[in-house]
């Protein structure tokens, strides 16, 4: 296997540096507003990480693309681009979509690796901070902890789309039946 190029690192190294550098420079001008300092600091850790995780993802795609066992069964139909958002942000990475030669399926090699169902826009980790928010208060203050914006909506469908294995809903042992049922309306 080839030495590969770390290019999120040496990208790190040469830019991301030199910005925390400043951002700590300018706290010492002003030590007053830690909040800022750490936001700023967050802001480039984040993106670093988010470059990493593509970089490592399109490195896996191109694993993929390259190796001779999987070309005796399956040849490259198309290349797309494939975004996700995660705990850290919204990450980018190319994924390949394949032909098996014999039975004509289309598939994502690397969506299936990474399990990732067709069409979501979120990745695990980022579905479980939304939960975990969910159930201790609204879909509006869940839909805020990511770092990209999602909707309230979003955070519902995450919610309801929960499967727990052991898990039944309660039935009542007969349901109550009204002879007349009165609604009231505002306006």
């Amino acid at each position: 296997m080839k030495k590969r190029k770390n290019y999120s690192i040496t990208d790190f190294a040469e830019n991301g540096i030199p910005k925390l550098e400043e951002i700590q420079k300018t706290f010492l001008q002003s030590p007053s507003h830690l909040d800022q300092l750490i936001e700023h600091v967050k802001q480039v850790v984040l993106a670093f990480g988010c470059q990493i995780i593509s970089e490592t993802l399109k490195e896996c795609n191109t694993m993929i693309e390259d190796y001779m066992k999987r070309r005796s069964h399956w040849h490259i139909k198309d290349r797309a681009e494939r975004t996700l958002l995660t705990s850290l942000g919204l990450i980018c990475f190319p994924h390949t979509c394949y032909i098996q030669k014999e039975t004509k399926e289309t598939a994502y090699l690397l969506d299936r690796i990474l399990e990732l169902p067709a069409h979501t826009r979120l990745s695990k980790d980022a579905k479980t901070i939304l939960l975990r928010e969910a159930a201790q208060g609204s879909y509006q203050k869940a839909a805020e902890m990511l770092p990209e914006a999602v909707s309230k909506e979003t955070v519902m469908r995450t919610v309801h789309r929960l499967q727990i294995s052991g898990f039944e809903p309660i039935e009542p042992e007969s349901k109550r039946k009204a002879s007349t049922v009165y609604v009231e309306a505002d306006g």
